[in-house]
Parts: C-alpha cells; structure tokens; sequence
C-alpha cells in the first residue's frame, strides 16, 4: 500500500479499472475537427443519427450521417450536405423524437425511408440571416417551436396552433425548453443585459403562477429528475466552475453545490442517472445524491465531447473525437450504462486550492499531489491545451518554477497502476485577466457644432466590483508641450450616458488628492499648475458613455485631446474594462488629422496579443444625419515608436478583408455597405501604445469617424 499526503486542501477523484464504452460500436464516420455544433439521435430501429455544422472556407456547413448499430455507414434516402441560402441541398432542420425528419424543402416531414408525409405543411422555418429555430415534438403529437426570443406551437398538420399563448415575454433570446411530465414548458432565457431566467408555462403558453422563477447573472441549463425535481446548473464564468443546484417542483431550492469543474452540458437517462461531461471527460452522479461523482463511471476521449443521448441501457456521444477509453470510433461513441469497475482503484489527490487566484507571468505554480492505493504507479501529467510541460512531469505533484505563456492551459494527472488506469481533477491553469484596452484618447480639431469632438466608450465592469474608476481629460493648452501650435486654449469635457443626460462637466481642472492619484496610477502626462485643461475622475458601471470635447468659450476653435483612462492596480484584477472607442471629429491633413489612440495591456506579463476592429468612418455618416461628411478617408495604424505597421483606404479592399464583416457583425457595429470608401481592418497586436489616423485619401475634409472595438 503507498499513502502519501497532499501539503494543501485536496479534492479526491476515483476512477474505474474497466471501459464503459460499448467496443461493439465504431464508428466509421470522416473526422471532422472544426464543429459549430454536433448531436446523435439514436433511433427506435437501432440506427443512429449524427448531425453537425461546421466551417469549411468562408460558409457554415451542416451535414447528417446515419450509422447502424455497428457503426458502419449507412447511406440515407438523400444527401443532407447543404449550406444555408444556396440552394444546394434540402436540409434537414430536425429528426423528431418519432423518427421522422423536418426539411427546409418540400415534403417538409419525412419517414425513415424518405417518404413524405402526406398533409403537412410546415409553417414555420429558419430564416437566412435569422435566429436559430429549434423544434421538439410533444406527447401530443405537436411541435414545440423555438425561434431566437419567440416561443409557438405547431399543429399535427404542421400549422400554427393559436389557442397556444406565447407568456415568455422579455426574454432577448430563448436559450432551452424542456417540458415536463404534464405538458409544462419550462424556459430558460435571458434579456439584452444577459440575465437569465427560468420560468414555467402551462400547456396553453401562459404564466404559471404557482412556479418560483429562478434567477441568475450567469448561463443557466435546467434538467427534470425522476422524481419531479429540476436539475438546475449555473456557470460561472469568471471561476470557470459550474454550480449545480435541486429545486422542488415548484422552483424551491432543495440544496446546492459544485464539483469544482467546467461542466459544458448534463443529460438525464431514462433509468435517473445524471451524466455530465467536461470537455474530453464524461462522469456519472451518484444516484440518489445527484451531488457526487460515481467513483464507478467514467470516459475519457481525445477530443472535445459536444453532446450525450441516451438510449435505454446505451449512451450515445458525439465530439471532436477519435477514440474513446483508446478504443477508436470517430466522432461518435456508444457506451453501455449498466458497467462497473470490477476492482478497487487507488484515488488521487491533489492540493487545488494551491492554484493561484491571479496567475503572474514569472510566478512559481505548485500544485502537491498524491495517491492512495496499491502500487506500483507510473505518474504521467496530460497536457489538455497544448500548454508546455514542467520538466519533471512525472510525479504526482505539479510544479512550475516559473510560469510562462507557454504553460497556459489545462493539466490533468494520469495515474496507471496494476488495476488499470485513473484520471485525476483538471487543473485550470488558465488567467482569468485577458488583455485589454486599459486606455482610449482622440485627437481631432475642435469646433463647433458638428465639429466638436466626440468621444464615445463602451465600459464592461467585472462580476465582482460594481463599478469602474475612469480618468477622464480634455487638453488642450498642454498639447504645446509636444509640439502643436494651433491647440484649444480653453477646453471644455462633459460625460454623458447612452441617454444623452449629462453626468459630469469640467472647465479647468483642480489638483484634487483622487486627480493626483488617477493621474499617476495611469501614468497619463502632467498638467502643469493653473492651466486650463481639463479633468474628470467618475466610477462607472457598465454600458455606453459619450465624452464631448469642445471650447468652454462656444466660437473657440483649435486641437484638443479627449483621452479616456482606465484606473487599475498593479496587484490585484481591474474592475472593468474598456471594449469600445468611437472618435468623431474634423478630419484634414496635417494638425487637422484625427487621432485616436490606444494602448494594450496584459496586466499578468504574459505578453499576449489582442484582436482589435479598427475602422475610419466618412461617407456612410451621411445616413446618420451628418451633412458633410469626409468623403473617402483612409486609416493608418502606427505603434510606439511611429512606425506604421497597417492601413486601408477602401474597406473591401487590400488585405484581411474577408475577417472584417465577421468582426462587424460580432461587435454589433453598423454595416459598411458594399463597395464604400470606408476603411476597415482587423488587427492582432501585442501590448503596447499605438495612434490610428483618419485623413482624407481623396477629396475634401469633412467629418469623420474613427472607431476601435475590442474582438474576443
């Protein structure tokens, strides 16, 4: 027997000596690595369906495979591969819990075999461009529709059923439904501010009172349990841990917990089992408890699991996966539920409460390990992410002497003893802190009227602080420092919100103790004593703010300086963050070029870059009210020391273009229309201060728009 004990706060994992996965089933499927998404349907004849979406080129494509109960290949009536909007296939939209299939073409509902259904119409379809829209057949025949934030129901004819009354109103978006054993839908959404809900309907849509909605600032997925109960999981994303709780029937929590990981999704078997999956891992809960691990069930693939169906005593995966417990089946593995481990195994242990809660580049990691049982072991640490193994990874402890970006990632201990082979906790070695935008700032000619400078800002704050220390600046007379003669003598800065109410007004600035400080927290340059720039000092929650720069005497003109700074600690996480930077103002040649700048900040040292969305805005202002806008800018992008490293004139031409309306589209910022003289460009960059200039390629001044949104 070898025992040894762990030096921090451990939490213990065992694993079986023997394979659930059913070796009676491989699966002959081409492996595809990119999903958008995947699922297995198992059918009632014992055939099985696998359905994917994926990239290929610059298109989504979705594609459906049958597989018998071997594995083999089964040809289907019709080829599914399709790309939505080309007309290229009939598309297969859902293969119902009857086993018959919706497609996007006539006949819109099909048996096994291909045949249509005679007298049915499917009266609700996705559209191009358009939310997803899922479909779920109920005990009575009908079909359950989910389309982004609106919920319906189809009659057996496939027709809108209007005695079913829609009740889920101020969802944003409609994330899952499940229905219960009394036709009950329970829903989870969340609205513009992502925050999630879940709800009760009664069978004919409308509120159900007598269920207490739940609540969260964070994703929720919700399961039904045997005994009427609901499985409710919570992930918080900041712990990348998932937090599961049991409610009563009508929505009381019963009790809660963790199991100190990342859970993507859960399924609950016929027989009551709960089966949860951790990217390559899937676990059993002990039954009953719902709250432990089964010591006794447990897989492992080598590649990502997407998601789980049971079938009876079988369990059905799909992934990113060629093998599973080394038994090789492609994409899609049958595993059998009623296996257990024939031996006693040790059981690892490892001290997580060691991992740091703010990982520091140059930081020393030391994770203390051990297991309990009957040797000899062999000691073997899983690199999950690619991230670079310590030197000595052959002991049950985990060491880093010092921590680089090559370390980042995911590690997992693989413990091989004479009872097989055992898996211990995952050990996320992965910085919460991303780089980001810790400072904004827009150069431009301030005038009056259209032509006063306007900075506008998105502020993300942290789930864990409410609000964001921002320095805000307005300078003018402090520009002849460096060089700029014609600058604003007298500037005037005032913070407003996404309403347009103004919150906060400076004319001359004052050398307040939190100025001073914010000052040389951000390492913003000083003013010097009495001068007429200009200094606000706000905490800010989340959400959209306008920063307008223009002459305190109205008919001043010349080049003003808005500069919006995050205020952050060297030792501990920001509070927030900044995400987006929009600079309208005069654009010109030489003093008259607008400015803006910005700099990159990985505040752990690891030096990672930042995907960036730069664009110049000038002629597609003229559809939001401005007269004169510049007609065709360009954008130039320079780094510290000035040296221009990018630019575009013509946003879909030049390089990188084909990442742009992906870009525009993630952030939410407006459409350039086609063949504009707009520019745009994507950029990955390390940390550091860089100045992006608009100027006019062609033709005359005007105004213009320069915009910087950060992409994740």
């Amino acid at each position: 027997m070898v025992i040894a004990v762990a030096s921090a706060a451990s939490t213990v994992l065992s694993a079986q000596s023997q394979s659930v996965v059913d070796r009676t089933f491989a699966s002959q499927l081409t492996a595809i690595s990119s999903y958008r998404s995947a699922s297995v349907h198992p059918l009632e004849d014992g055939n099985v369906i696998f359905d994917l979406s994926y990239y290929a080129g610059v298109g989504a494509y979705f594609d459906t495979q049958r597989l018998d109960a071997t594995g083999a290949l089964k040809p289907l009536w019709t080829n599914f591969l399709w790309k939505p909007g080309l007309g290229d296939g009939p598309g297969l939209l859902a293969v119902l819990d009857d086993d018959t299939y919706l497609m996007a073409a006539a006949p819109d509902r099909r048996r096994a075999d291909g045949t249509g259904i005679a007298g049915f119409s499917l009266a609700v379809k996705p559209q191009e461009g358009g939310p997803a829209t899922n479909y779920d057949l109920l005990n009575t025949g009908k079909i359950l529709v989910v389309q982004g934030a609106r919920l319906q129901r189809l009659n057996t004819n496939g027709s809108v059923d209007s005695s079913f009354n829609d009740s889920s109103a101020g969802f944003d978006s409609i994330d899952s439904v499940r229905v219960d054993s009394q036709q009950r839908l329970l829903v989870i959404g969340h609205d513009a501010e992502f925050r999630y809900r879940l709800i009760r309907l009664t069978p004919t849509g409308k509120l159900d009172p007598s269920f207490a909605t739940i609540t969260s600032d964070a994703p929720l997925g919700a399961d039904l349990l045997s005994d009427g109960s609901l499985l409710v999981n919570r992930w918080n994303m900041d712990e990348r841990i998932s937090y599961y709780a049991r409610y009563s029937p009508s929505g009381l929590k019963i009790e809660d917990w963790d199991l100190h990981r990342w859970s993507g999704e859960k399924r609950v078997a016929p027989d009551g089992h709960v089966y949860v999956w951790f990217d390559r891992l899937l676990y059993r809960l002990i039954g009953g408890s719902v709250s432990q691990l089964d010591p006794d069930y447990f897989a492992e693939a080598d590649g990502r699991i997407i998601d789980a169906s049971p079938s009876g005593s079988q369990l059905y995966l799909a992934g990113e996966f060629t093998h599973v417990d080394g038994w090789k089946t492609t994409n899609v593995a049958r595993l059998d539920t009623t296996r257990r481990a024939a031996a006693a195994v040790p059981t690892i242990s490892l001290g997580l409460s060691a991992v740091p809660k703010r990982l520091l580049a140059g930081s020393t990691v030391d994770i203390p390990g051990a297991v309990i049982g009957t040797g000899p072991f062999v000691f073997e640490w899983i690199s999950l992410d690619g991230g670079q193994l310590p030197p000595n990874a052959n002991t049950p402890a985990l060491h880093f002497s010092s921590f680089t970006s090559a370390n980042i990632g995911r590690y997992q201990l693989r413990v091989t003893g004479p009872s097989g082979t055992i898996l211990s906790d995952i050990v996320d070695l992965r910085p919460k802190e991303e780089p980001h935008l810790a400072n904004l700032s827009g150069r431009a000619e301030v005038g009056s009227g259209e032509n006063v400078a306007i900075a506008g800002f998105i502020v993300e704050s942290s789930t864990t602080w409410p609000s964001y220390q921002l320095l805000l600046r307005g300078v003018g007379p402090a520009l002849q420092t460096y060089g700029v003669k014609n600058f604003l003598p007298d500037p005037q800065i005032s913070l407003r919100d996404s309403t347009g109410r103004e919150l906060l007004r400076n004319d001359d600035w004052t050398a307040t103790p939190v100025v001073v400080s914010a000052i040389h927290d951000t390492n913003a340059f000083p003013y010097a004593a009495g001068s007429k720039d200009t200094v606000l000092t706000h905490s800010t929650a989340t959400g959209t703010y306008t920063l307008v720069l223009q002459g305190a005497q109205m008919s001043a003109t010349g080049v003003g300086l808005a500069e919006i700074y995050g205020v952050e600690s060297a030792t501990s996480a920001p509070a927030g963050e900044l995400v987006n930077l929009s600079l309208r103002g005069r654009v010109g040649t030489g003093e008259s070029t607008l400015i803006a700048g910005f700099i990159i900040s990985d505040a752990l040292g690891f030096n990672r870059k930042l995907k960036v969305l730069v664009r110049a805005i000038g002629p597609t202002l003229s559809r939001y009210g401005v007269g004169q806008p510049v007609l065709d800018p360009k954008l130039t992008v320079f780094d510290a020391a000035g040296v221009a490293i990018a630019g575009n004139d013509n946003w879909m031409e030049g390089d990188g273009i084909a990442e742009t309306p992906a870009a525009t589209q993630k952030t939410g910022a407006f459409a350039l229309p086609e063949n504009s003289k707009d520019a745009a460009l994507v950029l990955e960059l390390p940390p550091g201060a860089y100045t992006v200039q608009s100027t006019p390629a062609t033709g005359a001044e005007g105004v213009g728009l320069i915009e910087l949104y950060r992409l994740r």
